[in-house]
């Protein structure tokens, strides 16, 4: 493919699964030189990524946009729970509004091809080759303006499994959508350089993610209580951000289990899970595609994850357990595990060893090219057929009054 100008469009506020993923997207197309890829993201997530060390000051290849002043005051108000999604409603719509410049941009760059991410509703991007993410294993959004955009578009559709393909067809039949969809043959994370290390402790088990209901951190924590209640020495690292802090904070210190649980937030946590002997990744709709579970297999976890969705694709028998998200199967699943650290450290060993031979970045990144070919080749055919259809149209003759 002749080098094109690919455009990563993201439009958030905080570093969770799917930032952390364009960011490398990002890091790892720049390397293999076959498109030239900007990242055009919110000025505040560019702070993040600095800190998290995904990207670098000045960089050339990063646009930021300014989030107004008044909207990251907003950011700071103390508001409850229920109220978080109204506020990112408010700042992405804020934010949008200072898209204009780039789309005029990419108007004029006749080599550009967009990526855009999840979730970008308040995003109208401009006639050009297009790819959206569809990564919503909850299947909540697939009826968004997000997707009625991409409905009337010549556009490339970027399903993480058939299940999330087949749904979101299904849910916008109606539209007669002109996108094509395609199901990822694979996923990637950033993996450190060593998976399996001495420092490991055989008693250390790790939550990563965003910490909001969908992930089920009360459960792991009432499941960290039962294994100490049951004499077990274990210690548990819950790093991530969300609106369930302060109930996971409060369910943490009415158990007694402040000195035993450890929870905080890194933009970088890599470090934290070579150290942790198993994962445990509890989300309601689907495990298969979780940055952090990749990370932590690539660290050289053992896994214990929900069994929903397509998680058997990614956490078969030989790398961890599946389990029902009930307190009794986690907890004998954890306890099972603790009990046997030489099974344990197998399967870690397993999962870093089939994370970094088939969820690679060079693999992934491979097909997201290819992807890109494929909205050029759609948008191109579109435009040709449209200008033919335009030529060939009837003329109606001018009746003499």
């Amino acid at each position: 493919m002749s080098v094109r100008n690919v455009y990563l469009i993201n439009l958030s506020f905080g570093l969770a699964g799917t930032e952390r993923r364009f960011a490398n997207i990002w890091r790892t197309l720049r390397t293999r030189a076959k498109v030239r890829p900007f990242l055009v993201v919110p000025d505040t997530l560019a702070e993040i990524l600095y800190w998290a060390k995904l990207a670098d000051r000045g960089d050339d290849l990063l646009w930021t946009v300014p989030e107004p002043a008044w909207s990251r005051r907003l950011s700071r108000v103390p508001v409850p729970r229920f109220a978080d999604a109204a506020v990112s409603w408010v700042r992405s719509r804020a934010v949008a509004r200072r898209y204009a410049p780039v789309w005029e941009q990419i108007r004029r760059d006749r080599s550009a091809v967009i990526h855009v991410g999840l979730n970008c509703s308040a995003l109208n991007p401009p006639d050009v080759p297009i790819v959206y993410e569809c990564v919503d294993s909850l299947l909540t959004q697939l009826g968004t303006r997000h997707y009625v955009n991409a409905a009337a578009r010549p556009s490339i559709i970027h399903c993480q499994t058939d299940r999330i393909r087949t749904s979101l067809e299904r849910r916008n039949a109606y539209l007669q959508p002109k996108w094509t969809t395609i199901t990822s043959p694979c996923y990637f994370a950033r993996y450190p350089d060593e998976g399996v290390t001495s420092r490991r402790d055989p008693m250390l088990i790790a939550f990563v993610g965003r910490l909001a209901p969908e992930k089920n951190p009360l459960l792991f924590v009432d499941a960290i209580a039962r294994l100490r209640e049951a004499g077990l020495p274990v210690r548990a690292l819950m790093l991530g951000q969300g609106p369930m802090v302060a109930p996971i904070r409060d369910r943490i210190e009415r158990l007694g289990l402040s000195g035993v649980i450890e929870l905080g937030f890194s933009g970088i946590p890599l470090a934290r899970l070579m150290e942790s002997a198993v994962y445990v990744s509890l989300q309601d709709g689907d495990n298969y595609g979780s940055q952090s579970l990749l990370e932590a297999m690539g660290a050289g976890c053992a896994i214990v994850a929900s069994d929903v969705g397509e998680t058997a694709r990614l956490v078969g028998d030989a790398v961890g357990l599946r389990v029902r998200l009930n307190i009794s199967e986690l907890t004998a699943a954890l306890s099972s595990m603790l009990r046997d650290p030489g099974r344990t450290a197998a399967m870690g060993a397993a999962a870093s060893q089939l994370a970094r031979t088939e969820y690679t970045a060079d693999t992934y990144v491979a097909f997201l090219e290819s992807l890109y070919e494929l909205a050029i080749e759609k948008h191109s055919s579109m435009a040709a057929a449209s200008a033919s259809k335009r030529a060939t149209s009837p003329v109606q003759a001018k009746i003499p009054a």
